[in-house]
């Protein structure tokens, strides 16, 4: 929130990762200063599906991922984040 704070009136701060936590943004200020705040998008859904048909051939190498399981019951903790988190390369895995 410093840096866009530190933002010159009609500055533009981009968002390119993951954010850990919440933010509280005063929009009433950013407004007033014409501050643009982007975030990004990691996928399209296209994208993801053709991801997807690629795990499924055999032909996309998901080792890298650290599966952790949640039982169905837990699947809200699963969902904050209330676990151990491997730079963002952690699979989650919600089993019934």
């Amino acid at each position: 929130m410093n840096a866009i704070y530190a933002l010159k009136r009609g500055g533009r701060a981009v968002n390119i990762g993951g954010v850990g936590e919440k933010t509280l943004m005063d929009v009433h200020w950013m407004m007033d200063q014409q501050i643009e705040f982007i975030g990004s998008n990691w996928f399209q859904v296209r994208d993801a599906m053709a991801l997807s048909e690629m795990a499924r051939v055999g032909t996309l190498d998901l080792s890298v991922f650290t599966d952790v399981r949640f039982p169905l019951s837990d699947v809200n903790r699963a969902l904050e984040g209330g676990y151990r988190r491997d730079g963002g390369f952690t699979n989650l895995v919600i089993v019934p």
